[in-house]
């Protein structure tokens, strides 16, 4: 299945997308190892840097919790624990690229049409090169790879995000989204990597069902 880029048009989107839309229930947490062979797998690891074989450590979005301090008697807001996940490369001899081991599984997400999917999010990356992150190296390569035009007009908010999937599996992708954002008052980008089902008639779906305001199930 080739490389296809995808553009979406829907509005403003803020950091984290979940936390900041009222009544939204946080998808649960899963373990899962996810396998990506030939092309694509080559494709992807070319952006974390791992063309010639190897790995790297991705720290994850932290969400922040309510928690209560017996101490004070009151809930204080606390960040989970900080987790990683492992993209593994090996380019012989067959090129495999697994991640593994932490995801969110869509499907118990809410409010959102009911879909099949994993999908697991980077922190804020900043504009500027940060030897000390792999996020920061993938953002690099990545712009690399995208139109100037197409950066801009996300940088813009005229388009939320810049999309590029890769098809690894019978009617299965991997799509990579890089979304502009800002938290605490810094600005930067989260990366979004999602594993779903492809099928030929998603777009048109997810179009209608940003027409039904939601309310569309599929």
């Amino acid at each position: 299945m080739p490389k296809r880029a995808i553009n979406r048009s829907l509005g403003m989107v803020l950091f984290p997308l979940l936390m900041l839309i009222p009544m939204a229930r946080y998808p649960n947490a899963i373990e899962k190892t996810v396998v990506l062979q030939g092309d694509a797998a080559i494709s992807v690891a070319a952006l974390f840097g791992l063309s010639s074989g190897g790995r790297v450590s991705l720290p994850l979005f932290r969400q922040e919790v309510n928690v209560y301090n017996s101490k004070t008697y009151r809930h204080e807001k606390k960040r989970e624990p900080a987790r990683y996940n492992v993209v593994e490369f090996s380019a012989a001899p067959t090129a495999s690229l697994k991640i593994s081991p932490y995801w969110l599984d869509l499907q118990t997400g809410s409010p959102s049409p009911p879909k099949p999917g994993y999908s697991f999010s980077s922190p804020l990356v900043l504009e500027k090169p940060d030897a000390t992150t792999p996020w920061s190296a993938f953002l690099q390569k990545f712009k690399k790879e995208i139109p100037q035009t197409e950066w801009s007009t996300m940088q813009k908010g005229e388009q939320p995000s810049v999309q590029r999937c890769f098809g690894f599996a019978e009617n299965w992708e991997l799509c990579l989204d890089v979304y502009a954002a800002k938290v605490s008052q810094e600005e930067g980008y989260v990366i979004y990597l999602t594993v779903r089902p492809y099928f030929p008639e998603r777009e048109k779906l997810f179009e209608e069902w940003q027409k039904s305001k939601g309310h569309l199930e599929w």
